[in-house]
């Protein structure tokens, strides 16, 4: 989408009225003003794009009328935060009710009726806000803020699963996954989000996930006598000189919550094992110990595991899939990079912040 392409369609989405009724329905206008609703809202968060710094100068500068910074400051208040998130949800839903644009998606939309990629990222906040965001305490900033993403790729859609404490890990978020894709949608996640509650909660409800075997998880093959047994994965991985390895039939758990995929290992070039395996040896020493055989193998390999059968996500393409989920790393990226989300100039008013 062209620069050009997104004003005019924001333009269509928010218009001054748009801006004057949700101001007032929030309670941030009472009366009219030199500031005006739409002016304040769209000099925030277009206004200052080229401005080094989120100051309230640069936002003083976005105005018709001539004000001054105190009068912007004093316009942050509980209002303001009610008035920009009702802002925000009006214009995230004039984008979801947009239609699907065709392109090169449409071999997986005749497979997936949705593709959601989801992934958390931190940034640190002011102090003022620890209550509010906490962090994770030690020599790590006091106020930590977390945002939890969905994408769906087929159609572009974001979807904001929440701002939480940077002190909420990704393992204890994973119970939300389940409620996001509906049967015959997939979802893919990094492995940190790995539970297995979760993901046999969404292999019941008829969904499909994609995400990294994480290495701590054993799993188990079936002998020919039906029993099953340990599989070590890493060492059939250090056996074999082929560039796939696949299991098409392991289990995680045992029992009730025993849940049957299938795991594909992808032997990465000989410059990505090393990077990876020097970041786990360089983890490893920053904690006093040395990776194990078994862990530097295993770093060589990308290894995903899946509920889909084969017939709907063939083993060749899961590597390839999987790739989509930088997608939405490229999302956080613009968030701070560009839209500077992880910066102010804000101290003292949380509101502003």
């Amino acid at each position: 989408m062209t620069n050009c392409h997104f004003l005019l369609q924001f333009a269509r989405w928010l218009t001054p009225s748009d801006a004057v009724a949700m101001a007032r329905r929030s309670l941030w206008q009472i009366r009219q003003g030199k500031i005006e609703p739409f002016e304040f809202l769209v000099g925030l968060v277009f206004g200052q794009l080229s401005s080094l710094g989120l100051t309230l100068t640069a936002h003083a500068g976005c105005f018709t009328e001539p004000v001054t910074r105190q009068a912007v400051d004093q316009r942050y208040n509980e209002h303001t935060v009610d008035f920009f998130r009702a802002a925000f949800r009006h214009c995230l839903g004039q984008n979801l009710d947009q239609p699907a644009q065709p392109g090169l998606t449409q071999d997986l939309a005749r497979r997936f009726a949705a593709i959601h990629l989801v992934d958390s990222s931190s940034f640190d906040c002011p102090e003022c806000l620890a209550e509010i965001f906490p962090g994770c305490g030690g020599d790590a900033s006091a106020a930590n803020c977390k945002m939890l993403l969905s994408y769906e790729y087929l159609h572009g859609h974001f979807v904001p699963l929440g701002l939480l404490p940077g002190k909420r890990s990704d393992p204890g978020l994973a119970d939300l996954l389940p409620s996001i894709p509906h049967p015959n949608e997939l979802i893919m996640t990094d492995k940190g989000f790995f539970k297995l509650a979760a993901l046999s909660q969404i292999d019941r409800d008829g969904a499909w996930f994609l995400m990294p075997l994480p290495r701590s998880v054993g799993v188990r093959v079936r002998r020919a006598d039906g029993t099953l047994e340990p599989l070590d994965v890493a060492s059939q991985l250090r056996a074999s000189d082929q560039p796939l390895v696949q299991w098409p039939s392991v289990y995680l758990g045992a029992g009730t919550q025993m849940l049957a995929v299938r795991v594909a290992a992808f032997r990465l070039s000989p410059q990505s094992a090393e990077r990876h395996r020097a970041a786990l040896r360089e983890s490893h020493r920053k904690q006093g110990r040395t990776p194990s055989a078994a862990s530097l193998e295993l770093a060589g390999w990308l290894i995903l595991m899946t509920n889909a059968p084969e017939d709907k996500l063939p083993t060749h393409a899961m590597s390839y899939l999987y790739r989509l989920r930088w997608q939405i790393e490229l999302v956080f990226k613009q968030c701070k990079s560009v839209l500077r989300l992880d910066q102010t100039q804000a101290r003292h008013n949380p509101y502003r912040v």
